[in-house]
């Protein structure tokens, strides 16, 4: 089923696993070296998606370009981590929703939403599944 793998990540590993399916170290020493030296690495699904020591070593290797990682082996990132450092990678947070005010807009909701409600009218945002 995944014959093709290889292949794709000669150009990209972009990583969005699925619970459906193991990729469990997917990103290894032997698929980064199956990369193209230009490609980059994409990791925003699972840190155990990624093999970090053969992230690392094909970092600094410049084995591959750059990386774009948002999930860790060990999380939080440890303060001695290599990757902190990498000029190469790009490290952000896995946490999509947290941007500045997103409390205060989602109190605001939920308190609007609680008028409504109270007096029977249609919600601002319902669910409807």
């Amino acid at each position: 089923m995944f014959r093709s793998l290889p292949r794709l990540f000669a150009l990209a590993l972009i990583s969005l696993a699925s619970a459906l399916i193991s990729l469990a170290s997917a990103a290894n020493a032997q698929t980064l070296a199956s990369m193209k030296q230009d490609a980059g690495l994409i990791n925003v699904a699972r840190g155990g998606v990624c093999d970090e020591p053969a992230v690392i070593a094909a970092l600094q290797s410049g084995r591959i370009r750059c990386a774009h990682l948002d999930v860790f082996e060990k999380e939080p990132l440890p303060a001695g981590s290599p990757l902190w450092d990498m000029p190469n990678l790009i490290l952000t947070p896995h946490n999509a929703s947290a941007s500045s005010g997103n409390d205060r807009r989602s109190a605001e909701m939920f308190l609007l939403n609680l008028e409504k409600w109270a007096r029977g009218e249609a919600l601002v945002n319902p669910h409807t599944a």
